[in-house]
């Protein structure tokens, strides 16, 4: 139903219980969403940080991490909507909410595109963190969260898995050339 149409007694007869409840916890449907924004980014660096350290190559570190990132959004597609509401909100108010959220991640990337870049196993076009992961994850959020609008059929809504596989295809080559390896080099 989208943020602004979901009342919190929507919220609160899905989970299960009354409303009272949620503002035993949070004042206002913006804390929950802050909430539930926190809780499903931590889960995501929990399976991220796993990816970046598995005793692989780092290029291989890297494209497990997209993997894994892809496949969080698409099992995750309310995560994509809240960070797409989260990024477009006005006048900017939750722009320090936004910064703390990505702020480990692009800490993480950014270690690991400078230490592939000292080790010669890489050679990025992209040395910015910033703009490789909104490269990256902003081509996966938008798939899943905002293509189904976009596509307007009766087909519109999640993706398949074979469209969801071709997405991976698609980043991880997008990636490789962003890290500058050869074309055709799996990592």
């Amino acid at each position: 139903m989208g943020f602004s149409a979901t009342r919190l007694d929507d919220i609160a007869e899905q989970v299960g219980v009354k409303r009272a409840a949620i503002f035993y916890y949070f004042k206002d449907k913006r804390e929950l969403c802050a909430a539930t924004l926190e809780r499903l980014a931590a889960d995501l660096m929990v399976r991220l940080q796993h990816e970046f350290s598995r005793p692989v190559s780092l290029p291989e570190q890297l494209e497990a991490g997209l993997t894994a990132l892809v496949d969080f959004l698409s099992e995750r597609p309310a995560f994509a909507h809240l960070v797409l509401r989260l990024a477009s909100e006005a006048p900017f108010e939750s722009h320090s909410d936004a910064g703390a959220l990505a702020s480990p991640f692009l800490e993480i990337l950014g270690d690991l595109l400078a230490e592939g870049e000292r080790a010669g196993l890489l050679r990025p076009v992209m040395r910015d963190p910033l703009q490789l992961a909104s490269t990256l994850a902003g081509a996966t959020i938008f798939r899943v969260a905002a293509m189904p609008i976009f596509a307007r059929s009766e087909a519109a809504g999640l993706p398949t898995s074979e469209q969801l596989e071709a997405h991976r295809r698609e980043v991880l080559s997008i990636l490789r050339s962003l890290l500058g390896l050869p074309a055709g080099e799996r990592a």
